[in-house]
């Protein structure tokens, strides 16, 4: 629960069912529907949840981090709000990172409204079975948070193996959290992916590794979020480049107005030679 990890870049993810749709005649692109799942609690997913949240939101994209989670609302305390919304829990919040956070379950209609006018959904799933999770099945990307412990990846794979029955094409990236080290990391990375091939007939791509770091849990205690707050340490760095692989980054504003002057320049300048 207190603890974040990895990232990947992407091929395009196969067909989904349409979860968050833009409002019919509105002109902006469907929102992306990212949900990080693991089987087993203590795996970092929420953490992870918040901090990629927190990145992206910085990075001026529009997002909503939906809470999941039954049990209690972690997502909503690690992002500053307390254990609770206030009078209106249906309602999204905005929290001191700029990105907002809806806490329960979702349906299609919830989703498509959460969607619209924003760039990215992230969910954080909780220990939802994947055939009670409307949200877990039509994501466009799944990114499985896996630790080195043997019973993790057994118990991840079977949580995949689950996921699979239920949604086909599915574009799977998995981080190591808790990494203790590039090289086992990867090697962990190819024994899950291994089993996923053989048994699954499913291929995985390797979203990276989230090292140990101290700052995870000291932020954690404070219900803060340790990307905010030590953004140069290491798991801050990791989470930064798995964030920059899972959705594609925004241009700059004006680059095709530059690009156009400086081939005007350079044309000007071949034709005077």
């Amino acid at each position: 629960r207190h603890r974040p990890h990895g990232g990947d870049a992407g091929h395009s993810p196969a067909p989904s069912p349409t979860p968050a749709s833009a409002p019919k005649g509105g002109s902006s692109p469907r929102a992306r529907l990212i949900a990080v799942i693991a089987a087993r609690g203590g795996a970092g997913r929420t953490v992870l949840s918040v901090a990629l949240a927190c990145h992206w939101a910085a990075g001026g994209r529009r997002v909503v981090l939906v809470d999941a989670d039954p049990r209690g609302g972690e997502a909503v305390n690690l992002s500053g709000l307390g254990r609770g919304l206030g009078t209106q829990p249906d309602q999204p919040a905005r929290t001191r990172y700029g990105f907002d956070v809806h806490a329960g379950p979702c349906d299609r209609a919830s989703l498509s409204q959460l969607a619209a006018g924003r760039d990215v959904l992230l969910l954080d799933t909780g220990p939802t079975p994947p055939q009670q999770s409307t949200a877990m099945l039509a994501a466009d990307r799944h990114l499985v948070v896996l630790t080195p412990k043997p019973m993790d990846i057994v118990e991840t794979f079977s949580l995949v193996q689950n996921l699979a029955g239920r949604r086909r094409g599915m574009d799977l990236r998995i981080v190591i959290n808790e990494s203790p080290g590039a090289a086992e990391a990867g090697r962990i990375f190819e024994r899950f992916h291994g089993l996923c091939r053989r048994y699954l007939a499913i291929e995985c791509r390797y979203a990276g590794a989230i090292r140990e770091d101290h700052h995870v849990v000291m932020a954690s205690e404070a219900n803060r979020c340790f990307l905010h707050d030590y953004p140069r340490c290491h798991a801050s760095v990791d989470v930064r480049r798995i964030a920059g692989t899972l959705i594609s980054r925004r241009p700059r504003a004006g680059r095709g107005l530059w690009r156009a002057v400086l081939t005007w320049w350079r044309r000007g300048g071949e034709a005077g030679c």
